[in-house]
């Protein structure tokens, strides 16, 4: 019963993703929105590779989390990881300035007994991390276009 992918689960997922994208076509055919051809010849083959590199990069996150947390003597699986990461982007997503992602960090991780002040440690040095990457980085490849 702690099976998150079980079959009934798949089933509204399905429902989800059909109702989702009818509201967005019907919402985009009455407002005479004309890039919905444009969209339907979208070659597949770069939309799996699109999924694949989102995949990739939410798998690259989850690994740097696990390393700064086994550098502070704590150990938690991939696959809860991977789940603690894909919960920390949606509250980052909805909420205000990204605000909901630093007290869903401290609960999630305060539920596998990670203590509060190493919750805010690995809430840091994720933000540090990317702030260091995407401020040297892509000023660096600008240099080339």
């Amino acid at each position: 019963m702690n099976h998150i992918l079980e079959r009934k689960n798949f089933y509204m997922m399905a429902v989800a993703f059909i109702l989702s994208f009818g509201a967005i076509a019907i919402i985009m055919k009455l407002s005479g929105y004309q890039g919905l051809k444009d969209v339907m010849n979208i070659n597949p083959i770069y939309i799996g590779i699109m999924l694949l590199f989102i995949f990739l990069s939410l798998m690259v996150d989850t690994y740097r989390i696990r390393d700064l947390l086994l550098a502070l003597g704590e150990d938690l699986s991939v696959g809860y990881l991977f789940k603690f990461n894909l919960a920390t982007f949606f509250f980052s997503y909805i909420t205000p300035f990204g605000s909901g992602a630093l007290p869903i960090t401290i609960y999630l991780l305060n539920k596998k007994k990670i203590p509060p002040n190493k919750s805010l440690m690995i809430f840091t040095a994720k933000i540090l991390f990317s702030g260091i990457f995407f401020g040297t980085i892509p000023p660096i490849l600008l240099i080339f276009f």
